[in-house]
């Protein structure tokens, strides 16, 4: 951890209890798909329990933006792990009493996607109350570091504990969440945001807040931008495993491969904060994609199976590099009263594609190959560079000024005698 931030205590206690949490939550992911491929040997089962899961965390965030801005964020934290760990050793406990039940884990995913998409955003509000304004990019690029790091380990990890005892990753995961929840009731700093209460009702509220989405047309344009990255990724995943396959490669090799994935979007965390200290954010907004649809275009040219994992590694840290300066612009831009609703409004239109990007890559794939896909992938993301080169001076990279009207006539009414309420 960077030294700057590491003196940062309730931003270290944050940091490390979360690391601790996403580590058993990726153990937790691939031991929940296993159980049910386990038990029931239905793919389909499989992929519907985890699109319940990604579905809940990501159509949660926005009821979870409004929460963020009218809660204090550190309850907010803990109610998510208490709940979340509640669903998680529900779970153990059937594996240990070898109860399986679709119906269970359909639930317990649900309300694990819930806790996750809203426990994010809670976060993401509560990072500028922990560092200043020009600590804000380290800190985002640490935590963007944080996702990568886990992303590495967890899986092998949860794999190796369902191998052990069915019961192992599910029980890891239900206790991670409490050294989190106990990491976050230990932080000293107050997490209330200075919004004023009001008697509308929570879905103008949070109408309110995707209109001053809207209107930061910043944050508008460049989480359309990333998700399109996001379906790129998300379709890059199934292109790999399919050439792979036909180049009779192992599954350690694929699992190798993708490790090199992770690996390359640590270093690209890593490197973000220095490296906008060296660019300017046009040239890196720019640059990044297009890089990016090198690195796919290589995928296909691979003649080996490390070159495809060094080829998979560069496009992660690309896009790590990227997800890493918007993570921290979107704090530092929008406005503190709606800025929970903002950015799980942007959270969501950025992720919403990916979900169906397994199922469009597989009918493209049979339909155009590989190579179809690659030039379709690759297109995507130099239509990102593209659209970055010729608007990113236009944006406003510190709010506009007509999002700054929008909030201060239709969310910080004022209260009697001229004083703001915090709730």
């Amino acid at each position: 951890m960077d030294r700057q931030m590491a003196d940062r205590r309730d931003f270290r206690l944050l940091w490390w209890g979360q690391a601790v949490s996403q580590l058993g939550s990726r153990g937790f992911h691939i031991a929940y798909m296993l159980w049910v491929v386990a038990m029931t040997g239905s793919a389909t089962q499989a992929g519907v329990a985890g699109t319940v899961m990604l579905g809940t965390s990501t159509l949660g965030q926005l009821p979870a933006g409004w929460l963020a801005d009218r809660l204090d964020a550190r309850r907010l934290m803990i109610g998510c792990d208490l709940a979340s760990a509640a669903a998680a050793l529900s779970l153990a406990a059937a594996a240990f009493a070898g109860r399986y039940s679709l119906v269970h884990l359909v639930v317990a995913g649900a309300v694990l996607g819930l806790g996750w998409g809203t426990r994010s955003t809670a976060e993401a509000v509560a990072l500028p109350q922990l560092v200043t304004k020009d600590e804000l990019p380290g800190a985002a690029a640490l935590n963007e570091a944080r996702s990568h790091a886990v992303g590495l380990a967890g899986p092998p990890l949860g794999a190796a504990l369902f191998s052990l005892a069915r019961a192992l990753p599910f029980l890891f995961d239900g206790l991670s969440y409490l050294v989190a929840m106990v990491c976050t009731a230990s932080m000293r700093t107050p997490l209330r945001t200075a919004t004023t209460p009001t008697d509308r009702h929570p879905l103008r509220e949070i109408a309110d807040g995707l209109l001053a989405f809207w209107h930061q047309r910043f944050v508008r344009v460049t989480a359309v931008l990333t998700a399109m990255n996001e379906l790129v990724v998300a379709s890059m995943a199934l292109l790999i495993i399919v050439q792979l396959r036909d180049a009779g490669a192992s599954p350690v090799a694929t699992g190798v491969v993708f490790a090199f994935g992770s690996l390359g979007g640590l270093a690209g965390a890593t490197v973000a904060a220095p490296l906008q200290r060296l660019i300017s954010p046009r040239s890196l907004l720019v640059a990044m994609p297009a890089i990016g649809t090198g690195a796919v275009l290589a995928v296909q040219a691979a003649p080996a199976t490390w070159a495809i994992g060094l080829a998979f590694g560069v496009l992660m840290m690309v896009l790590a590099v990227w997800d890493a300066f918007l993570a921290g612009r979107w704090l530092a831009v929008t406005d503190a009263a709606v800025r929970g609703r903002v950015l799980s409004a942007a959270g969501t239109v950025a992720t919403v594609p990916a979900i169906g990007a397994p199922v469009a890559s597989g009918v493209a794939l049979e339909h155009l190959g590989r190579q179809g896909c690659v030039l379709i992938l690759a297109g995507i993301l130099a239509a990102v560079a593209l659209v970055a080169s010729r608007s990113v001076g236009k944006w406003s990279a510190g709010g506009s000024r007509h999002s700054a009207r929008f909030v201060s006539t239709t969310v910080r009414a004022p209260v009697s005698g001229g004083q703001r309420k915090v709730p």
